[in-house]
């Protein structure tokens, strides 16, 4: 049977997501560009930045052999996160049995909820690394020197992380919304989107980017921001 489309409580919404977005992607630009203003280098003083001052379940991570290859890796199941995502708005346009008008408009909602998701997670994020202030485990290798830098206080928590979990549960939310008859298809991108997340948040910590419990938390605040920004934007679908 045909499904048609309503778009119901999107319309009622997107005001409200448009703004929520537009403030999310201010704070993000604001706190980036003052984290110098916010971020306090502590570590410059050796004694208060020693392996011992780190919790046990992060405090391997100091004397593991980073791996800046490992890092570059992180950036590849990053950016395919993001093409997942914007792969996953653009298959809504493949539905044969609706028409074209409806397509387009169910694409330009995917695609405003995936940037949503993105601006709103990148604002969270911020925010807190400026709070926290957490230094990343290489700092610990030689405080006096790599603590001088406010970029390296920015370790809790891990923003390739936090923004992979976003946009693969995003993706899966997405596909689900257009209520395919397809579930292998879902369980395919269900799969990936599992095995980047992980990917991700191992190779931030074995690069020595960040402590597991940056990576645990990220994967806390992505999953929040992506079931938020799904209930803003729920599709109703009638048979």
């Amino acid at each position: 049977m045909k499904r048609h489309f309503s778009l119901g409580a999107s319309h009622r919404f997107s005001l409200v997501t448009l703004v929520l977005a537009a403030v999310s992607g201010a704070l993000w630009v604001f706190s980036v560009r003052n984290r110098s203003r916010f971020i306090l280098p502590h570590c410059i003083d050796p004694l208060t930045c020693t392996p011992d001052t780190i919790a046990g379940i992060d405090r391997w991570v100091v004397s593991y052999p980073h791996s800046p290859f490992l890092d570059s890796f992180s950036f590849i199941t990053q950016y395919t996160a993001a093409a997942l995502l914007l792969g996953t708005g653009l298959w809504g346009l493949s539905q044969h049995t609706l028409p074209w008008s409806i397509r387009f408009k169910r694409w330009g909602l995917d695609t405003l909820q995936a940037f949503e998701a993105t601006l709103i997670n990148g604002a969270a994020m911020e925010i807190v690394r400026n709070l926290v202030q957490r230094p990343r485990p290489f700092v610990y290798l030689n405080p006096g020197v790599l603590g001088q830098n406010p970029a390296h206080y920015i370790s809790f928590y891990s923003g390739h992380t936090s923004f992979t979990v976003t946009a693969c549960l995003t993706a899966v939310l997405i596909l689900r919304s257009h209520q395919t008859d397809q579930p292998k298809l879902i369980r395919l991108v269900g799969i990936v989107a599992v095995s980047l997340s992980l990917l991700t948040g191992l190779f931030r910590v074995l690069s020595g980017r960040h402590f597991p419990t940056d990576v645990l938390a990220a994967a806390v605040a992505g999953i929040g921001v992506a079931l938020l920004t799904e209930s803003l934007h729920r599709i109703s679908w009638k048979r």
